[in-house]
């Protein structure tokens, strides 16, 4: 998986950014992620990461934030 899939799965796979949080750099080994990019999505803002997916998932159902 190239790291562009990697990241759009994270967004909108909930299960896997799970197990992703629990075990980053595993995971992303996993996927077949160089070690180089593996170790940068290791690194990822999780709180970020989780609240990015958050906004995305309200963008594709068309529901409104707490600030819209």
């Amino acid at each position: 998986m190239d790291a562009e899939s990697f990241l759009a799965r994270l967004y909108a796979d909930e299960a896997f950014r799970e197990a992703f949080t629990a075990a980053p750099l595993e995971v992303a080994r996993r996927e077949g992620l160089d070690e180089r990019e593996a170790g940068e999505f290791a690194r990822m803002d999780l709180p970020g990461l989780a609240l990015a997916a958050e906004s995305y998932a309200r963008k594709r159902s068309g529901r409104r934030g707490p600030r819209d």
